[in-house]
């Protein structure tokens, strides 16, 4: 499992925006441009050349040294790789994707006890896989939102920045700057769900709570609401409190899940108890970009933290019965109920099922899921079953894609994608 998740986690960390504007480097000599050129066209040795340049200059960059550290795998010169995240672990130490990267690299050159020991290490930090916090977009120069307050007390707990946009009044433990950062893209979501997926309905604007970390989150729980977590939690909407709690580092994905909790609790009638989780699911692997006419997202890629959690019991998975087995009161089953959201997204049917539960119109079937493809379970059945034998035969480089983010231009999103192309590429045709 190391190597299957080994560049996935790297490309987690990897920000060539980062590395191509934010370190806008002392040395005339290095060019962000061609670097992105030779990691999109995996010229590995032409990249690693371009990385030496920075890091001669900036040899605490982290970015650098994770994407000098991701090029040196994809050269197959793991020493190399070693020493590059063993110098980012002594940046940051905190990090669990540095923990589960050097793992894997460990693994390859034969250090098997270092191995379990910096995997046992990242699970003590953060569950493996979760998604990183929003890379930051360096143009946002159309701000939908506004800093209202700063050192605000709310709920017993002092946060450094309120925030409010069009549909979004946000506490955040960040300060103003990267409040900003965190929050545009989110009010952005908001707008594009609201035009393309499901009108928007219910009270705005939503509440976020956004804490430092998982830790103060957890205490916001037991302290503010009397409850105590029992497993790990990235984040949680609450519909009594028109609220979404969540914590930095919980990733951009989380927050685009835990609000579509919220764009479905107001905006449809009534969903497939499968569907409270599977389809808000769909949006934790998105990307996205500001453009003149407002944000630009694309979503419901494979996720491969959930992809593991099938792993075991791949071939026992079965349409009918994950549809059947799920509650509106437990989410046990997420990562299956994930596979029959992205089967219906990918299927093209998602617009469909969303419409149909707007109006409760289940066609004379017994689900809305049936409704959305116009035939019985029995029926769906093999075409999800083709739908999952694809996935398997495509592991390999599904369990690699990128950890959710926002790109600062159009142009770097398509570099992105571009750079990546095999594991976006449709899983299946829409009907």
């Amino acid at each position: 499992m190391f190597s299957k998740i080994l560049v996935t986690l790297i490309l987690v960390s990897v920000l060539l925006t980062t590395v191509g504007s934010a370190c806008a480097v002392e040395s005339s000599k290095y060019d962000a441009k061609k670097l992105s050129k030779y990691c999109a066209n995996r010229n590995w040795s032409l990249a690693i050349s371009e990385l030496d340049k920075l890091l001669a200059v900036r040899p605490s960059d982290l970015s650098a040294l994770r994407m000098r550290c991701y090029c040196n795998v994809q050269s197959k010169k793991f020493d190399q790789a070693f020493a590059d995240v063993n110098r980012a672990i002594k940046i940051n130490s905190n990090d669990s994707s540095l923990f589960v990267l050097r793992a894997s690299i460990a693994r390859k050159l034969g250090k098997e006890a270092l191995a379990l020991a910096d995997y046992q290490k990242a699970q003590t930090l953060k569950k493996v896989g979760g998604e990183s916090a929003t890379c930051a977009p360096n143009n946002l120069s159309k701000l939908s939102g506004k800093v209202i307050a700063t050192n605000v007390n709310e709920k017993n707990h002092t946060f450094a920045t309120k925030y409010e946009t069009g549909h979004l009044l946000v506490f955040c433990d960040c300060d103003s700057a990267a409040t900003q950062t965190l929050v545009e893209p989110l009010e952005g979501f908001i707008n594009y769900v609201d035009k393309y997926e499901c009108p928007l309905k219910g009270k705005y604007p939503l509440l976020m709570y956004i804490f430092k970390d998982e830790n103060a989150m957890n205490e916001f729980f037991k302290v503010s609401l009397g409850e105590t977590s029992s497993g790990k939690l990235f984040g949680r909407y609450i519909s009594p409190m028109n609220a979404v709690v969540t914590y930095r580092g919980s990733g951009l994905g989380t927050m685009t899940h835990e609000i579509m909790h919220k764009v479905l609790d107001g905006g449809v009638a009534e969903l497939d108890p499968w569907a409270k989780e599977g389809i808000p699911t769909i949006f934790e692997k998105i990307y996205g970009y500001p453009a003149a006419t407002g944000w630009k997202f694309s979503y419901g890629y494979q996720n491969p933290w959930r992809l593991a959690e099938t792993e075991n019991h791949w071939n026992e998975l079965r349409l009918n019965r994950i549809v059947q087995d799920a509650s509106f009161t437990s989410s046990s089953n997420e990562s299956e109920e994930r596979l029959v959201a992205t089967f219906l997204n990918d299927s093209g049917k998602l617009p469909r099922y969303i419409e149909l539960a707007r109006t409760k119109d289940k066609r004379g079937f017994n689900t809305y899921l049936e409704a959305a493809f116009g035939c019985s379970m029995e029926q769906i059945e093999p075409r999800f079953q083709n739908y999952l034998g694809v996935i398997r035969s495509r592991w390999k480089e599904l369990i690699e894609i990128p950890s959710s983010r926002v790109f600062s231009t159009e142009a770097e999103f398509r570099s992105f994608l571009s750079g990546n192309a095999q594991k976006f590429k449709p899983l299946i045709s829409r009907m």
